[in-house]
């Protein structure tokens, strides 16, 4: 089965604090849950979170979708 990765990129500077990470937080369960309901997404995509201020860091590795 063929893989389709997607690498979620959030900034976590001083920047996003409040109403900016909230607005990303919700972004992110609205995508989710759209996601989840497109059987091809459920049978290929895969999530990885990476979170970024002064450093990167892969908060959530590769995870299949269902798994997410």
């Amino acid at each position: 089965m063929r893989r389709l990765p997607v690498y979620i990129l959030i900034d976590c500077s001083e920047s996003m604090a409040g109403e900016p990470m909230e607005a990303v937080r919700r972004g992110l369960v609205t995508m989710l849950q759209q996601l989840r309901r497109n059987l091809h997404a459920l049978e290929t995509v895969w999530l990885s979170v990476i979170t970024f201020d002064t450093r990167a860091k892969v908060v959530v590795p590769p995870t299949e979708l269902i798994d997410f």
